[in-house]
Formats: C-alpha cells, sequence, structure tokens
C-alpha cells in the first residue's frame, strides 16, 4: 500500500515538472526603439539621461551628437545640439515591447543654462 502510494505521488509529481517545461514565456523581440525628450520648455540645447535595462545595444543620435558611457546594465547618454531643438536618440534593446527605463538628469536651454527643475521631463520611448 505504502510503495503504491509513494508510485502514485512520484508519478503525479513528474508529470506536474512535465508539463511545466514547455512554458518558455513570451517571445523576445529584439530591435531599435526611437527615444525623444519630452520637454516643457519646447527647444533644448542639450541633456544628461540614464538609461537602465539588461541587454541594452549600441545607441546613436537622432541629430547632433551623442556620446555615452556605460557601467553594468546603465547607460548614461549626453545629447548634444549645435542649433536648439528636439533630442532624441536610438537605441538598441533586447525587446522592443520592454523599453529601458530613462531618468533625466540635467538639461540645458538654447544658451547652455541649466534648467533648475526637471519634474516634468520624461523620455518616450517609441517604435
Amino acid at each position: 500500500m505504502i510503495r503504491r502510494a509513494s508510485r502514485i505521488a512520484i508519478t503525479a509529481l513528474l508529470l506536474a515538472v512535465v508539463g511545466c517545461g514547455g512554458d518558455v514565456g513570451p517571445e523576445l523581440r529584439p530591435g531599435l526603439l526611437t527615444a525623444s525628450l519630452v520637454s516643457p520648455n519646447g527647444s533644448e540645447g542639450a541633456a544628461l539621461i540614464n538609461v537602465v535595462g539588461a541587454g541594452l545595444g549600441f545607441v546613436e543620435p537622432a541629430g547632433g551628437r551623442a556620446f555615452t558611457f556605460s557601467r553594468g546594465d546603465t547607460i548614461r547618454i549626453l545629447l548634444l545640439l549645435d542649433t536648439p531643438g528636439d533630442l532624441g536618440f536610438r537605441i538598441s534593446v533586447p525587446d522592443v515591447d520592454r523599453p529601458p527605463v530613462a531618468t533625466v538628469v540635467q538639461v540645458t536651454d538654447g544658451e547652455n543654462a541649466l534648467r533648475p527643475d526637471l519634474s516634468a521631463y520624461r523620455v518616450r520611448f517609441s517604435q
């Protein structure tokens, strides 16, 4: 009787393990995302942005110049424009359906003066 009960328990456990093995989760869709600085003040001259996410790849400016520094899963991006305008960049990500987290660290206006309040700034990602 005990052997039969233990066989049934082992069989149930094995079926449960095998049943869970087929779930691999959603497929990743690697690609490029376009990031745009959303500014309450219109045109800007420069911005410093931190982007955090696993597996981030290269960064290219959408206009102007971009300088990057990577450490772990964080990329610090400095965007510079010669003439004030819209700041943005493209970034390679492991899954375009799960954008990284971006934080605006500093922004300068067209005269290179630091913006004192960054609370209304954000980065919008799109495909």
